[in-house]
């Protein structure tokens, strides 16, 4: 049975906002970012239905963003694509949390890219560990903590354009525990002979990965939701 996340903070729904010059014209778009099994997909998925605002899934592009990655020599694109599972997953923890962040900074101007595009339509909810902190605060510079907003305003009925970012870190345990439940995950460990061994590094890696992003959002000034 699948336990349901629990945010722990004290200051309710989060509420950075700015007039993103990128976004300039555009009514809403809340970024959702942090550390995987974060409960992100599930938070923006519950909005969306909600308030009818169109989400966008950034991890459903990956595959894309890695390609066009490659395409253009990005050094981390093209070396993940030259490793097997067993190469891959049997590498050092904190070489593959220097890795997965360096690919996320990669493929960042492509998902920054998409989201511009789409955005145009209207408001939009946008997820994903791409949605690092540094990352954001970077391409938003004026981004800065505000009072958190009443959940009404996600209908895009609001007069002003405004970029709004949540950042979510789920704890070690919870992270484990949620990434033993996905079906998919044998499936990216298929070929590795240690099959324990090589979760066991992706395990530590998500855990290296979480820090990583926790402490960059306090750094950036931006409020973390803890999920346990």
């Amino acid at each position: 049975m699948k336990s349901e996340p629990r945010v722990r903070h004290e200051d309710g729904f989060p509420g950075p906002l700015s007039h993103g010059d990128m976004f300039a014209g555009l009514p809403y778009l809340l970024l959702v970012g942090g550390s995987s099994c974060a409960g992100k997909t599930t938070l923006c998925a519950a909005l969306s239905e909600q308030y009818g605002i169109r989400r966008f899934s950034i991890d459903d592009h990956l595959g894309e963003y890695a390609l066009k990655g490659r395409e253009n020599g990005l050094p981390v694109c093209l070396h993940q694509d030259l490793l097997s599972p067993e190469e891959f997953w049997m590498r050092d923890p904190v070489e593959l949390c220097e890795e997965l962040i360096g690919f996320y900074r990669e493929i960042f101007p492509f998902v920054m890219e998409d989201l511009r595009s789409t955005a145009k339509e209207g408001p939009l909810i946008a997820e994903g560990i791409a949605l690092m902190p540094e990352l954001v605060m970077k391409e938003f510079p004026n981004l800065t903590e505000m009072a958190p907003p009443q959940l009404p305003e996600l209908t895009g009925t609001v007069s002003s354009q405004h970029v709004e970012y949540i950042c979510m870190v789920a704890e070690e345990s919870f992270q484990v525990r949620h990434y033993r439940e996905r079906e998919w995950v044998p499936l990216l460990l298929d070929g590795c002979r240690d099959k324990k061994k090589a979760f066991s590094n992706w395990m530590k890696r998500e855990k290296l990965f979480a820090e990583y992003i926790k402490q960059t959002a306090e750094q950036s000034g931006c409020r973390v939701y803890m999920i346990q």
